[in-house]
């Protein structure tokens, strides 16, 4: 279901009957052509949907159809926030989560560490050797991380998440670099003839089975977190 959120900011809201969690999924770098529609913020959504949870996810400001400028990340948290209140509206008894891709992982961070409405953070793609990332130490909210085990953005990511003092996990997705893309082979013609390589394909099979664990990880962390 497309829509705007607070008037100017473009979406895609994926309801489903009956769900008692719904994500808040953000994108990667618009400055680096991230929106939407990349297909590791598909597949989030597509992960969260395949396990009974609603799912939102956004343009942020100056992307695709979303009104404003992009602010740095700065501005960007108020994108979020207004996400969540959609959420929050539209789903008044659902628990809350945030899940962010890259730029949208750390952007998304910062305020389902603050926000008291976010249960949990599905963190794909987390950049820490770019963006500080220290703040998450403030949390004990049950955090989920996955990366490609060549991620060039992921130096220091094993250990921060070991320093963490909530429930969390974090998976590997082996041969992929940051964007979930098996590194470059000398000879692969099979993307210039317009076919997906099957390296590619199967790069993206294991993110999808990497999400499918993580998503699950956290919901089984709710579970069990409500009934203790």
């Amino acid at each position: 279901m497309q829509l705007f959120v607070s008037e100017r900011l473009e979406a895609e809201y994926w309801p489903v009957a009956g769900a008692s969690t719904a994500a808040v999924v953000c994108h990667p770098h618009p400055l680096h052509g991230g929106t939407m529609q990349s297909h590791v913020v598909f597949r989030m959504a597509d992960a969260c949907r395949k396990q009974g949870i609603s799912s939102l996810r956004f343009n942020f400001r100056g992307v695709g159809r979303s009104g404003g400028i992009h602010d740095a990340g700065e501005g960007e948290q108020e994108d979020v926030v207004a996400a969540l209140d959609f959420l929050a509206e539209r789903e008044p008894r659902a628990t809350l989560w945030i899940a962010g891709f890259s730029f949208g992982a750390a952007v998304g961070a910062r305020v389902g560490v603050r926000d008291a409405r976010v249960a949990a953070l599905l963190l794909v793609g987390a950049p820490v050797s770019m963006w500080p990332m220290e703040f998450l130490f403030e949390s004990s909210k049950p955090m989920a991380f996955v990366s490609g085990d060549r991620d060039e953005f992921g130096d220091g990511l094993e250990a921060l998440v070991a320093r963490l003092p909530g429930p969390h996990r974090l998976w590997r997705v082996e041969s992929t670099t940051h964007l979930f893309e098996p590194p470059a082979a000398p000879g692969d013609r099979s993307a210039a003839s317009g076919q997906e390589p099957s390296a590619q394909r199967a790069a993206r099979s294991r993110l999808e089975a990497a999400l499918a664990e993580a998503v699950g990880y956290l919901e089984s962390v709710r579970l069990d977190l409500r009934f203790r």
